[in-house]
């Protein structure tokens, strides 16, 4: 079997061939559904997120432009943003602006720094939804406030404060977890 150029499976994928597009589900899937788990709790919602992402990829790819970005990084948005079109469904982010202001206590020690990004994503998953949300659209998937204010409905300010207390909220938890298994985090002194 010989190996397409990623070219040859996006011009296919275009032309609607069912085998550029099962070259292109083969070359995106695996980091996909990543992208749909790092949004949704629940695996079902993920997978639905995943299939779901399939569907407007494939009805999309006339407007992939190779210019902007590899084809992983355009798919992923598509995924990303279905994610968060599902969580307002839900109305994760309708009371965001009345949470309290209190954070919860921040240690000087550099914990995140501690833990592989595989643990960190474990760990991202125990955070609240609003608060997970905004810290994977900011420091994952790299959106300023302003963008993830507009992606949001929220103010930019309120994106600021989500992703503090996401950070914060993250020490805790990888602190927490820790003191039960400080062999597999390294002691927090």
């Amino acid at each position: 079997m010989s190996v397409m150029s990623i070219d040859k499976i996006i011009k296919g994928c275009k032309a609607k061939d069912r085998k550029c597009q099962q070259a292109l589900y083969q070359i995106t899937a695996i980091d996909l559904m990543r992208v749909a788990q790092r949004y949704m709790k629940n695996k079902d919602e993920a997978k639905d997120i995943f299939q779901e992402a399939y569907l407007k990829i494939f009805q999309k790819i006339d407007q992939f432009d190779p210019q902007k970005g590899s084809i992983g990084a355009w798919a992923g948005r598509i995924v990303s943003n279905l994610a968060i079109e599902k969580l307002r469904g839900k109305k994760v982010f309708s009371n965001i602006e009345n949470l309290p202001v209190a954070l919860h206590p921040v240690s000087k020690e550099d914990i995140l720094g501690r833990i592989s990004a595989d643990e960190l994503l474990a760990v991202i998953h125990d955070l609240p939804e609003s608060y997970r949300i905004v810290f994977l659209l900011y420091i994952v998937e790299g959106y300023s406030h302003k963008e993830i204010s507009k992606k949001l409905k929220i103010t930019e300010s309120t994106s600021r404060s989500q992703l503090v207390r996401a950070r914060s909220k993250l020490k805790l938890l990888i602190q927490k977890k820790n003191k039960l298994n400080p062999m597999y985090y390294g002691e927090v002194k």
